[in-house]
Order: C-alpha cells, then sequence, then structure tokens
C-alpha cells in the first residue's frame, strides 16, 4: 500500500474576509507540488471562489472540493443579540440560564459538495 495521502478540507480563501488570505492559484500550486489528490475550500458565508477554484484545479488535476462556513443562530436572522449585548448586560447569569446546557448563541456549520 502508497504512502497516505493528505487532503485540505478547512481551507478559508481571501473572500473569507478578516479570515482568510489563501489565494486559490497559490493553494492549487502546492496541493499540485504536494501531489495532493484534492483539495476543499469553505469560506465563510460565500461561495464567490467557487467558480474560479473548480476552472483552476482541474487544469492541475487536483479535485475541487467547494464548501461554505455558514452561521446558525436560534431563532430569526433578525435578532441581533440584544438580550446578550454587552450594552444590555452581557451574558450575566440570569441571560446563561436561559440558554440550553452546553450551547452559545451561535455556532458554525462547514458542508463540502
Amino acid at each position: 500500500m502508497g504512502q497516505p495521502q493528505f487532503v485540505h478540507l478547512h481551507v478559508h480563501t481571501d473572500f473569507s474576509l478578516l479570515d482568510g488570505a489563501c489565494e486559490t492559484s497559490e493553494l492549487l500550486d502546492e496541493a499540485s507540488r504536494q501531489k495532493m489528490p484534492a483539495v476543499a475550500i469553505t469560506d465563510h458565508g460565500n461561495l464567490f471562489a467557487a467558480a474560479n477554484f473548480f476552472h483552476e484545479a482541474s487544469k492541475r488535476d487536483v479535485k475541487a472540493i467547494i464548501g461554505c462556513e455558514v452561521y446558525v443562530a436560534k431563532g430569526s436572522r433578525h435578532d441581533r443579540g440584544e438580550k446578550n449585548s454587552p450594552v444590555n448586560g452581557g451574558a450575566n447569569g440570569a441571560d446563561r440560564a436561559e440558554m440550553e446546557q452546553g450551547t452559545r448563541g451561535n455556532n458554525h456549520l462547514g458542508t463540502a459538495v
């Protein structure tokens, strides 16, 4: 059996504002140089890099895995968390008691296809 191959499954590109600085062409060049069979991008809340990433990956014989890291919040998207904001007292004991055990207000969900 050959050498196990590594595949990055959680990479933020320069389209993930304030969280990523990786340009897709440089990522794919490095993946190709290291003979990675595939690489994924999972930008925050957008798929702006997906089309170019897929096109450029096919030129380098690297399988493109397209993903997105989305935000999951309890309640409506219109709820802006005024109840837990520092201005209104923050997450004090009473606010914490209202939250489900072991959870925080907002969460991330990563998904890839």
